[in-house]
């Protein structure tokens, strides 16, 4: 490597290794051949934001930008890249190419978020005076020793009013098992993007008491409707299907009643969409249907108030209901015929015995 390495990941499949460096490039690295496959300049990327100690515009400045921490999708065909920067950066890693730079924060009292310094801050030497330090006059010791007061231990100015303004930088980013979305640690918290515009953030998700042993055991104590809420919460499709397959036909009508809508409907919408994959491969279509016919009983007049955004789920389950009703109707017609041609064999051994009665 030509520059000191600052983080490094590997491909979900161990295959490739990708490594991002001081210089803000990063690098691929076959695994079993041991040799670079490809790079990515993305100082250009990452720079952005002026610190209030840089002589040189946000656009002008790359120097100091790089990754310090990856991330590889789950299929591995994408990186999520960020560092000391305002940016986090989405490459197609095949292509080489930014496909997304998401803005971390906007936050004007972090240092680096701004592209242009307020020339209001700015005296006539051209200095910003958020980076001048008022030591005042230390000459006089009692002066000193006075100002000193609002901090005990303090001797000699008060270095309670010290300025200073943390600086916007991501530390570790990551995605989703899913895919659906990523996380970010930055200077302002932890921040949660996803690429479904209908889903708004639910403390619920971090929740220390959100695992698979309280979900099945919200389920042993037959909590039907809090133990799908949190395995829909901890998407886990296994989980879901277990629970959804252990709710008594009794407690159904309960469940869909109950369903927490919110804003977006979000558990109402998983599970719609759980039945649409159940339609097409389910066990059993008949409590299948008779989940999808509560559904529409109850919430029906939302999805129809909502009709853009269902239209796609509507679509699925009118689609699943036509392949049901036809694979239905070519197994009754087979039956039909089946049970029509035992009947006339039937009725033709009998007549043939009649005539070997009748001969003898």
């Amino acid at each position: 490597m030509n520059s000191d390495v600052l983080a490094v990941s590997y491909r979900p499949d161990g295959r490739e290794l990708a490594v991002a460096t001081l210089d803000g490039q990063i690098s691929f690295f076959d695994v079993a051949l041991g040799r670079q496959t490809g790079i990515i300049e993305g100082r250009r990327d990452i720079s952005g934001g002026r610190s209030i100690y840089d002589g040189l515009t946000a656009k002008n400045n790359a120097g100091g930008k790089s990754f310090n921490s990856l991330s590889y999708s789950g299929d591995g065909t994408l990186l999520l890249a960020g560092g000391n920067s305002k940016y986090v950066c989405l490459y197609d890693i095949q292509e080489a190419t930014l496909l997304k730079r998401f803005v971390i924060s906007e936050n004007l009292s972090l240092d680096g978020t701004e592209e242009l310094l307020d020339s209001r801050k700015v005296n006539s030497a051209g200095i910003n005076i958020d980076t001048l330090e008022d030591h005042g006059d230390d000459s006089d010791k009692e002066e000193s020793l006075a100002n000193a007061n609002t901090l005990p231990g303090v001797m000699g100015g008060d270095m309670s009013k010290r300025r200073w303004k943390p600086t916007i930088r991501t530390s570790c980013v990551r995605f989703a098992p899913d895919g659906r979305g990523w996380a970010g640690a930055s200077t302002e918290g932890l921040l949660l993007y996803t690429n479904e515009d209908n889903i708004t953030f639910d403390p619920f998700d971090l929740s220390l008491d959100l695992t698979p042993q309280n979900v099945l055991k919200s389920l042993t104590n037959k909590e039907y409707l809090k133990a799908l809420c949190m395995a829909i919460r901890l998407n886990e499709e296994e989980l879901i299907v277990r629970v959804f397959e252990n709710i008594p036909q009794d407690d159904m009508k309960f469940v869909v009643a109950h369903l927490p809508l919110g804003e977006n409907a979000y558990y109402l919408r998983r599970l719609v969409e759980l039945l649409v994959k159940r339609l097409e491969k389910g066990p059993n279509l008949e409590g299948d249907l008779r989940w999808i016919i509560e559904v529409l009983e109850r919430h029906g007049k939302l999805i129809r108030s909502n009709g853009n955004e269902w239209a796609g789920l509507v679509r699925g389950l009118t689609r699943g209901m036509t392949d049901v009703q036809t694979t239905i109707s070519t197994i009754c017609d087979q039956n039909a015929n089946t049970l029509q041609y035992l009947i006339d064999q039937s009725r033709v051994k009998e007549n043939h015995q009649e005539g070997m009665d009748i001969a003898a």
